[in-house]
């Protein structure tokens, strides 16, 4: 699961460039490759209007100008990162920002692409946040939604909630890799029993409480087991209750570097990686995201 290409989208704003830092920093820790992207979709002027904003010409010649001054802003920020210990190139694309950014990493075969929750708005503009979440839903390889800027010298404690799924797995994988030497990854396994099953289970008793947490601290430990290292640090929680709330709550509590999570997941008492979960977590956390694929892209 090594990171070796990295795409990262940029409209040249403040989130854009928390989203560079992020993507640089990622690419001096793993060697990986990066590629800056800048998608431009621009719109068809609506002549139909009794006073149409522009004539033809003109507006072919704005257009051109936007291109240009785009493709020169690119060019910039690569000669701006050159010389930082990564290998950098850039594409300029004309497509939408969610279609373009997935485009060019699935043709540069990338392992993640790094993009920004909010960008600017206007002809511009690259990434708001329901653009954000259709690129991680999109995507067939690891997204990185990147809030809060990249913590001097890179991350030391992440978050990862675990539901003993493959995705899950693949999650504590990624954040052994993304971690500093001598940083901490706290696990995190949330289980709810399903609605209605009070009625017919009665309420959720000592016994079976204990059992069920005995059950899950078993499987902690065998991943604790199989991640720790002289220079990877592993904790093992687990909590009651729902998985989305306790996650937000941690990570708003502002402990953690990385929320590193998984995109699907094992449904039933124990579940806690659905797609809608998720979706969710990168809607309303404060804090960086990153989200791991599983094997399988979800249906577009």
């Amino acid at each position: 699961m090594t990171l070796s290409k990295i795409v990262v989208g940029t409209d040249f704003s403040d989130q854009a460039k928390t989203a560079v830092g992020h993507a640089m920093s990622l690419s001096r820790h793993t060697g990986a490759k990066m590629t800056l992207m800048h998608a431009l979709s621009m719109p068809e002027p609506d002549y139909t209007m009794p006073y149409p904003v522009t004539t033809p010409a003109v507006y072919v010649e704005q257009v051109e100008e936007i291109i240009s001054t785009a493709r020169t802003n690119l060019e910039d920020l690569r000669e701006r990162l050159m010389g930082q210990g990564v290998d950098i190139s850039h594409v300029f694309v004309n497509e939408m920002p969610d279609r373009g950014v997935v485009q060019v990493a699935n043709e540069a075969e990338a392992d993640l692409i790094v993009v920004g929750s909010h960008g600017r708005t206007g002809l511009s503009r690259f990434l708001i946040g329901s653009v954000a979440e259709q690129v991680a839903r999109k995507a067939s390889c690891d997204v990185l939604v990147a809030r809060d800027e990249v913590p001097a010298g890179g991350y030391q404690r992440l978050l990862v909630p675990v539901d003993f799924s493959e995705v899950s797995g693949r999650a504590v994988a990624r954040a052994a890799e993304l971690l500093q030497p001598g940083g901490t990854i706290d696990l995190l396994h949330c289980w709810q029993l399903p609605g209605g099953s009070v009625t017919y289970w009665g309420s959720v008793g000592p016994g079976l409480r204990e059992s069920i947490e005995r059950g899950a601290r078993d499987f902690g430990q065998k991943i604790v087991d199989k991640y720790s290292s002289d220079t990877v640090n592993i904790n093992f929680q687990v909590e009651e209750g729902d998985a989305r709330h306790i996650i937000e709550k941690k990570i708003q509590a502002g402990e953690y570097d990385l929320l590193v999570m998984g995109s699907h997941g094992r449904k039933g008492v124990n579940r806690l990686l659905l797609g809608s979960v998720t979706a969710s977590i990168i809607k309303h956390v404060k804090g960086s995201v990153y989200v791991v694929r599983s094997k399988e892209p979800e249906p577009s």
